[in-house]
């Protein structure tokens, strides 16, 4: 079997971190970094978040069984390319905000209407 692969996941929220979240192997080749997902979160239910990177488990700081898994994409299309993800970065260290605040910020999700919850 193929060693499982984590997704970093940023939320619109001011929290200066990502979270890992395990990527079904259904959606493995679905999800890439710059999609938005849907995801698990907290006492929320589920929320949209944006994957920043993708990496192999087996440099997880935590166990495969305690990881959220994915739900999913929220489009088919890439919202945030790699240069803009970089952009994020440079966002978030200059502006000392979160990266998912300036990951939403930049994506196209202000050019249109968000999508529904499924």
């Amino acid at each position: 079997m193929a060693e499982p692969f984590l997704a970093e996941v940023v939320f619109p929220l001011p929290l200066r971190r990502a979270f890992d979240y395990r990527v079904p192997p259904t959606l493995d080749a679905a999800i890439r970094p710059g999609h938005r997902v849907w995801a698990p979160f907290g006492a929320r239910g589920r929320k949209m978040g944006i994957v920043v990177r993708r990496h192999p488990a087996e440099g997880a700081v935590r166990s495969l069984d305690s990881l959220k898994t994915i739900d999913a994409p929220v489009e088919s299309d890439v919202a945030l390319p790699e240069r803009e993800i970089a952009l994020t970065r440079w966002m978030a260290d200059r502006y000392w905000c979160s990266l998912g605040e300036a990951a939403f910020t930049v994506s196209a999700l202000g050019r249109k209407l968000p999508p529904q919850r499924p």
